[in-house]
């Protein structure tokens, strides 16, 4: 954790769950290439929309997907 991340997590305590994206952000944006999880695109309602959307025909999986 860099120095700036230390400060902000001192001045704006957090619960488990915050915590937890923070450590996933800052860790993931540390990274070379710089990356983020995609599961935090979602709320519930998208998520569960996509899931309805991938079951129709009209969806198919990309390669990125596939692989």
């Amino acid at each position: 954790m860099n120095v700036h991340a230390a400060a902000l997590a001192k001045a704006y305590p957090s619960d488990e769950a915050t915590s937890a994206f923070a450590g996933d952000v800052i860790g993931d944006l540390a990274r070379h290439p710089k990356r983020l999880s995609p599961k935090y695109f979602y709320d519930a309602t998208g998520s569960e929309l996509f899931e309805q959307i991938t079951v129709l025909p009209e969806y198919y999986p990309t390669r990125t997907e596939l692989g």
